[in-house]
């Protein structure tokens, strides 16, 4: 008897521009190309590994690996989130992820938004 195993790949409301690209799975070493949404595929009972990574220009984006037991007759779902930010690790795991780094592009709007205000009046002064 076969198991199951679904790789669930999403991204957040604020990531749209990763609608146009591809995730890149590989189960045990054979890799496969698949769209954003799920993916599953009948694996035999035991232990397998899953690496996932976007497919992203040249490079990948938010690479993460999990290594996963599927039992006879079980359905597995893996669920995978890229990072908020390039040079990020991705998210995985046995239940859903938030999007990791995602805090990033906050704390450079903070820092911008800092600097303006304590350089209009410091400029107004002289």
């Amino acid at each position: 008897m076969t198991g199951r195993l679904v790789v669930d790949c999403s991204y957040g409301r604020w990531e749209r521009t990763l609608r146009n690209t591809w995730v890149a799975i590989t189960l045990d070493g054979i890799q496969s190309q698949a769209e954003w949404g799920q993916w599953a595929v009948a694996v035999q009972p035991g232990a397998h590994r899953v690496d996932v990574v976007t497919l992203w220009g040249k490079r990948g984006l938010g690479p993460a690996s999990l290594d996963v037991t599927v039992a006879p007759g079980q359905v597995t779902t893996v669920y995978y989130r890229p990072p908020g930010t390039k040079g990020a690790r991705g998210a995985i795991g046995l239940t859903p992820r938030r999007t990791p780094a995602s805090g990033w592009w906050l704390m450079w709007l903070m820092l911008v938004l800092v600097a303006v205000g304590f350089g209009i009046p410091l400029l107004l002064m002289r």
